[in-house]
This record gives C-alpha cells, sequence and structure tokens, in this order.
C-alpha cells in the first residue's frame, strides 16, 4: 500500500510536472509567435502619389484703383509673398490686347533676404472701354542653380466696359453647322515656335 501511494503521488507530481511544463511552454511559445509574426510580416506603405505639381512659395494678391475711363491711367497694387531666406524677386508686368503697361515699376527687382512680402504698383490705360488681362511674372533667383517662376492675371475694367463686351458678343454671329449645331466663328491665328 506504501508503494501504491509513493507511486500515485510520484505519477500526480509527474502530471502535476508535465501539465506546468505545458502551460509554461504554451505560455512562451505563445508570447513569441505573435511577437514571431509581428516581425515577419513588415508593410511599407509606398509614399503617397502627387496628382498636381508643386508649386514654388510665391503667391500674388491685388487691389484695384478706381474704375478709369478710357485714356486714363489706372493703378492695380499688387502684394507678392514669398518664402524664400535670400535671393532676388524679379517682377514683370504685361497689357493683353488693348492694354498699355508702363512706368518704371513695369519690371522691378526686389532683395528676399529683408522681407517675405512685397508691394508693386503698375500702372496701365488703354484706349477704348473694355474688359482686358493684365499678365504678372514673377522669378525667384534663389541661386545659380535654383529659379522658381509663377503667373498671374488680373482683370482690368475700363470704362464702360459691360457695354463694350456685349458689343464684342454682337460681333459673333452664329453660323449653322453641317450637322445642324450653331457656332460662333472667331478668328484665329497660330504661331508655332
Amino acid at each position: 500500500m506504501f508503494q501504491s501511494k509513493t507511486y500515485s503521488s510520484l505519477a500526480a507530481i509527474s502530471l502535476i510536472g508535465a501539465l506546468t511544463g505545458c502551460m509554461q511552454h504554451s505560455a512562451s511559445q505563445g508570447a513569441a509567435e505573435p511577437e514571431a509574426a509581428n516581425t515577419a510580416i513588415v508593410t511599407q506603405l509606398a509614399p503617397p502619389v502627387q496628382t498636381k505639381k508643386p508649386a514654388p512659395p510665391l503667391s500674388f494678391s491685388h487691389e484695384m484703383s478706381d474704375l478709369v475711363g478710357a485714356g486714363e491711367t489706372g493703378t492695380v497694387t499688387f502684394t507678392v509673398n514669398e518664402g524664400y531666406p535670400f535671393g532676388t524677386l524679379i517682377l514683370e508686368a504685361k497689357g493683353g490686347d488693348g492694354l498699355d503697361v508702363f512706368g518704371a515699376s513695369v519690371t522691378t527687382s526686389q532683395d528676399m533676404s529683408n522681407t517675405t512680402t512685397h508691394l508693386w504698383q503698375v500702372n496701365y490705360t488703354a484706349v477704348e472701354d473694355g474688359l482686358y488681362r493684365l499678365h504678372v511674372t514673377a522669378t525667384a533667383n534663389v541661386d545659380e542653380a535654383v529659379s522658381d517662376a509663377r503667373a498671374y492675371a488680373v482683370e482690368v475694367k475700363v470704362g464702360n466696359w459691360q457695354s463694350a463686351a456685349s458689343k464684342t458678343t454682337a460681333k459673333a454671329t452664329m453660323e449653322m453647322q453641317s450637322d445642324g449645331e450653331p457656332a460662333v466663328i472667331l478668328e484665329a491665328e497660330e504661331t508655332i515656335d
């Protein structure tokens, strides 16, 4: 009887030891498996796809003088903001068809190391009433290797511009096309450089 109790006790101790060992082994495997799984599967995402061209750090805003008549002088005051630590900002203005820009400030050069906001006044005049465009180009020359440019356009209203615009529209006559669709035929000239 003593022997059977000893064997029973030894069997129970062995069974408890085996179960404890299994539990420890399972626990250590369970802890190692997620870690192994985390390191085994590494997902790297590609950088996001950019769908637009990055623009230089140049922005524009403007204020117009009061409405002027044909032959009178008007002024546009531009505010150009840039984000360059140094270099030269070159500003150029051009009038569209029928609009003349003039004065010393048509082309100007400004130091970008002093400030990031630049005020610039451009004078204009037109011979006839109408709706015109004033085109501006800003070129930031940072160094010999870096030169960024950005364009901006402003609508310039001269005199009774609504009446002039309606006359231009009235000049454009409708013609019926061969497929029965009405169309306005505009003159165009193509220049290939």
